[in-house]
């Protein structure tokens, strides 16, 4: 049982044992078909993560496995950790796709989309651009987020 092979390991030794299982499942896994893992919000990560992510990674160098990872800029012990290490090791691994903030007309159209309204007060529609800096995710983000019902 898997309960015995974990009893007695603690700290390093069992983040090590969780590293070595998670990699050799995933490579596993892409050996029978390709394996898409999506990390969103991974500027919010911890450093932990990040490393544990890092070593993941190396995984694309030869087997069948394609990471995204989505996370906002400026985030400079996370995402743009994260974003250097892609660039010094796994450069012919890597695309980097940057989102530009949409013009307050294309915003407004994509709330309206998103809500299926078009009677949308503009104040609330500018309110919405304004808090989300024109970012389409982060729009779709303050509107699923609810905050329009309080």
């Amino acid at each position: 049982m898997v309960i015995w092979r974990v009893k007695g390991i603690e700290g390093e030794a069992l983040e090590r044992l969780i590293l070595k299982n998670t990699r050799d499942l995933l490579a596993r896994a892409a050996s029978i078909r390709p394996v898409v893992i999506m990390m969103e919000d991974a500027h919010w990560a911890d450093l932990s993560s990040i490393s544990f992510m890092e070593s993941l990674f190396k995984l694309a160098k030869n087997h069948r496995l394609l990471f995204i990872n989505v996370f906002r800029p400026n985030y400079k012990e996370t995402g743009e950790r994260l974003k250097l290490f892609l660039k010094e090791n796994l450069s012919e691994h890597y695309k980097e796709i940057t989102v530009q903030p949409l013009k307050e007309e294309e915003s407004a159209e994509l709330i309206s989309n998103l809500l299926n309204q078009t009677n949308l007060p503009d104040d609330i529609k500018h309110l919405i651009v304004i808090r989300s800096e024109g970012n389409p995710f982060f729009i779709e983000e303050e509107l699923r987020s609810g905050w329009l019902s309080c």
